[in-house]
């Protein structure tokens, strides 16, 4: 199964996969273990409001739904054949592995002149272009909380802990051979501006597999 990121939109907290059909948000895939109790999406739900407003595209709720903080609630209005509820999470209270969910799998489509890598620890989708380590795409799903303020798609990889990579499966190799919660200190470059950040190496929540159109 496959998810175009543009009508799309993982809602970890609700572990369901959101997308964006005949002019309706529905929920396509719901993770986790469906029979864990409490209240949860079903595969079919319409979200039709988040946070007390009335949302018709992923790009809206998208927007609303980055616009809330972290530890703040998300309250999404359901509608299930003749019945309406509101459904409410914690911002970034995402169900561990073995305590009732399970790692989201994500699958995308991308044109693309050459390959992609895809790194899920960090949430990052890099091929190569001209000798370097171009940021393709970032799944906001799966960006550590560090990463989430930075716009990094098109900013390429110069170092990894002061280390050139080669391309982006050098890249890939580099960061696997971190340990979990190690630093990794990343310096992403774009023209004239430069990004230098430090963060533990997260675990991976997702796996993520690319198909490329040709």
């Amino acid at each position: 199964m496959s998810f175009d990121a543009a009508t799309s939109l993982m809602l970890q907290e609700f572990q369901a996969m959101l997308v964006e059909e005949d002019g309706e948000i529905k929920v396509r895939v719901r993770l986790g273990n469906s029979s864990e109790p409490g209240d949860k999406l079903e595969q079919g739900d319409l979200i039709i409001m988040m946070n007390g407003k009335r949302t018709k595209t992923i790009t809206e709720l998208r927007e609303l739904y980055e616009s809330v903080p972290k530890d703040e609630e998300v309250k999404i209005g359901v509608r299930r054949g003749n019945d309406r509820f509101i459904l409410r999470k914690t911002k970034g209270d995402i169900p561990k592995p073995g305590e009732g969910g399970n790692r989201m799998v994500m699958s995308m489509e991308m044109s693309g002149d050459g390959p992609s890598t895809v790194i899920p620890e960090l949430g990052l989708i890099l091929s190569d272009n001209n000798e370097k380590v171009i940021i393709q795409r970032v799944m906001e799903p799966l960006l550590p909380e560090e990463f989430k303020e930075l716009d990094l798609a098109g900013f390429s990889i110069s170092s990894i802990n002061d280390q050139k990579p080669e391309d982006a499966e050098d890249a890939k190799m580099m960061i696997d051979v971190i340990e979990t919660g190690a630093d990794i200190t990343f310096t992403f470059s774009k023209s004239d501006d430069e990004i230098k950040i430090t963060i533990k190496k997260p675990k991976a929540n997702g796996n993520v597999s690319i198909r490329t159109d040709g």
